[in-house]
């Protein structure tokens, strides 16, 4: 890393710690792009370079968009799809992101905070669509085909139901990795042993 990526990395992190603080001692709402920019000792020109908005703060560092897609487009045409998905989830489980005090403050600031919360439920559903849309293209299909909507959206689900059970808690890329894979074959299993039911009606 060369000395202006390093420099960047430090305002990055320095005006997330800054904005963690005011948000977890002032609340969310309470607090301005102003202060944030004051108490991280940058410009507000700055702030706004590196977080276009307040929301951001919170969602960025999380780190959802792009590396689900971008994976799964990445995966050999002779690969079941089946395994390309996984590969996609673990790519999103495993992505460098805030580390783990950083993220549980987050996820705690977003349980009341609704504004970067709805934001964060946006990303999910773009990179759901995008999904939809790679899963699509790998079969063939048209795009908006039911098959591949859903199962698309079985993936996201599942990453959804491992990250509400075992949220993240490695720093380590070998152990994040293995702990990923892990959970996939974990609901994977209970998934193929007894699959949800399909809603209908009996007439």
């Amino acid at each position: 890393m060369g000395l202006r990526e390093m420099k960047a990395a430090r305002t990055h992190d320095a005006i997330l710690k800054a904005a963690l603080h005011l948000f977890e001692t002032q609340g969310y709402d309470a607090t301005t792009m102003e202060e944030i920019a004051a108490a991280a000792e940058v410009g507000t020109s700055t702030l706004y370079r590196y977080f276009p908005t307040k929301e951001l703060l919170l969602v960025t560092p999380l780190s959802i968009r792009g590396h689900m897609v971008a994976e799964f487009r990445s995966r050999s045409a002779d690969e079941p799809l089946e395994e390309a998905l996984g590969h996609a989830i673990e790519a999103l489980m495993t992505a460098p992101r805030a580390e783990i005090a950083e993220r549980r403050a987050i996820y705690k600031i977003l349980e009341v905070a609704a504004a970067p919360r709805m934001r964060l439920h946006s990303e999910v559903r773009a990179e759901r669509t995008e999904l939809e849309e790679a899963v699509a293209d790998r079969l063939g299909r048209p795009r908006g085909d039911v098959f591949s909507v859903v199962t698309a959206r079985l993936a996201v689900a599942i990453l959804e139901t491992i990250s509400d059970h075992a949220p993240d808690v490695h720093e380590d890329p070998e152990d994040a990795r293995k702990a990923a894979r892990a959970a996939v074959r974990a609901v994977g299993a209970a998934l193929q042993a007894e699959a949800p039911a399909v809603p209908t009606f009996d007439v």
